[in-house]
């Protein structure tokens, strides 16, 4: 019974993460798609009442300049959104690229004491599904995030704590590709670490 149980929440972790997958690849596709060339769009049409506003007074002018200002920064804002709930990011980016995005607007320090890691396409998009999790998990606080050849670990304040269903999920995810997650809990830190295995 304890076997069925735990073979029933491994293929529920299974079928969640499949579903969360999905849900962001639609997310990144609309936000890529539509969101993004619509902003664009708007951001031609400013340009074009800019031009021809060359006799409008001054609090015109500061008024489509803040305009201007609060639009760009809304599409810097829904690239780096589509880039983050992309799946497959690592393999849009690169690891260190996409793991900087990923962190982007956190309170988050990535480091590769050994220079750049190479891992297999399916340990990479574990990784950043890992980290993307927890920086959704514990949003603003101080992370740091060591990269190594031989895979990952994430120290976090000891207050920081991993659900049990999405450890579950991020477990069974990493496995799949080869990988071990653990945690470690302790007055001092939080650690979550993924280890690179040999690849499935």
């Amino acid at each position: 019974m304890g076997s069925d149980s735990r073979m029933h929440a491994a293929g529920a972790a299974e079928g969640q993460q499949a579903l969360r997958r999905a849900e962001r690849q639609r997310v990144s596709r609309i936000l890529h798609d539509e969101v993004g060339p619509s902003l664009c769009s708007a951001g031609l049409m400013l340009g074009l009442v800019e031009s021809a506003g060359a006799g409008l007074d001054a609090e015109s002018r500061s008024l489509l300049e803040s305009i201007r200002g609060a639009l760009e920064s809304t599409v810097d804002s829904v690239r780096r959104l589509s880039y983050q709930s992309d799946p497959d990011i690592a393999a849009r980016c690169g690891l260190e690229s996409a793991l900087q995005l990923l962190a982007a607007g956190e309170n988050a320090t990535i480091v590769f004491p050994s220079g750049p890691a190479a891992f297999p396409a399916a340990q990479a998009e574990v990784i950043c599904l890992t980290v993307g999790d927890l920086l959704h998990t514990w949003p603003g606080r101080a992370l740091r995030l060591e990269v190594t050849p031989s895979g990952v670990l994430l120290t976090a304040p000891p207050d920081c704590r991993v659900p049990a269903p999405s450890g579950l999920a991020l477990a069974q995810t990493a496995a799949g590709a080869g990988m071990v997650f653990a945690v470690s809990e302790s007055a001092e830190a939080t650690t979550v670490s993924l280890t690179a295995g040999r690849a499935n």
